[in-house]
């Protein structure tokens, strides 16, 4: 009851927050102006900016960049159904496993066809490619707990998982490839389960709230030496690629912005990602001051 209260009002927080910005209850426009969502974690901020930055750079159209949406995949893709935006960054294994509800993934390549061809037959929307990053799921606890209980693997929690409160985001309550199946496989038995925004998680970890959290192999915290990531020793964890979903409407009127989107498939890797996280996250830079230095060092924009 008390996961489905947090997850109730996370939805309606996150429709309020989004009214003002794209109009709710209104269709998209296909017109001068692009509507762009990005979700409520650093990289998202920074993704989000880097999109912005190439359309304002190289087109003429006009941009609406709506960033933080608490909620995530379940806020944005009922907004771009309607509309109220046009694309955004999405994870494949996040549309696979939430979106569309499909088993485990096997064979990426076929998965990356068969997710672009639902997409395109249930909600008019085409994946534009992928960025070459790995932002996929990993579990970390704090260094001083790891050392205490001799933890190198997620089968090493398992035994000391009734001393420990684990700490996710609501979405991966939710997902195919998250908590459920986690458990399924591994059998842990925490003593408390908490939804947390998952900005807040990487303080909540060192400030002792939670003991175990979910994290993203390109997040910039994972340097702190209070942090060590466990080895998933039984291959759980699916890869998740990151890439531009758009709605067909908008790019066939604007085919230019289908160019300009695609000059990101495949020039960000993982540890160019990772770097750019922890410049937000440690050293305190600003996300779109991050996104404008890396497209120009890699001569997508003007200097």
């Amino acid at each position: 009851m008390k996961i489905f209260f947090i997850r109730f009002m996370c939805v309606l927080m996150a429709v309020v927050f989004l009214c003002p910005f794209v109009g709710c209850g209104g269709g998209g426009d296909s017109g001068t102006t692009v509507n762009i969502a990005a979700k409520d974690f650093t990289e998202q901020y920074i993704i989000g900016e880097m999109l912005a930055a190439l359309v304002s750079e190289n087109t003429d159209l006009e941009v609406n960049l709506t960033s933080g949406i608490t909620g995530e995949t379940t806020i944005i893709m009922p907004a771009m159904e309607k509309g109220d935006f046009d694309f955004y960054a999405e994870y494949d294994s996040t549309a696979w496993l939430t979106v569309l509800k499909e088993g485990a993934i096997t064979d990426v390549e076929q998965m990356h066809i068969d997710l672009n061809e639902a997409y395109n037959d249930l909600y008019d929307m085409t994946w534009l490619g992928y960025y070459g990053f790995d932002n996929g799921y990993e579990i970390a606890v704090r260094t001083e707990t790891a050392k205490a209980y001799g933890l190198k693997t997620l089968s090493d929690l398992v035994a000391v998982s009734d001393k420990m409160i684990f700490g996710a985001g609501y979405e991966f309550y939710e997902r195919e490839d998250g908590y459920d199946g986690l458990q399924s496989m591994y059998h842990f038995n925490f003593k408390e389960k908490k939804e947390m925004n998952l900005s807040l998680k990487y303080d909540a970890l060192l400030d002792g709230q939670v003991d175990a959290i979910t994290v993203y192999k390109t997040d910039g915290r994972l340097n702190y030496p209070e942090i060590v990531i466990l080895e998933d020793d039984k291959g759980y964890f699916p890869p998740a690629m990151c890439g531009t979903i758009i709605r067909n409407e908008i790019a066939e009127a604007h085919p230019e912005l289908v160019e300009v989107l695609n000059k990101l498939n495949g020039v960000v890797s993982s540890e160019e990602m990772r770097e750019m996280n922890a410049a937000v996250d440690i050293n305190g830079e600003d996300p779109k001051d991050v996104a404008t230095a890396f497209l120009q060092r890699k001569g997508l924009i003007d200097q």
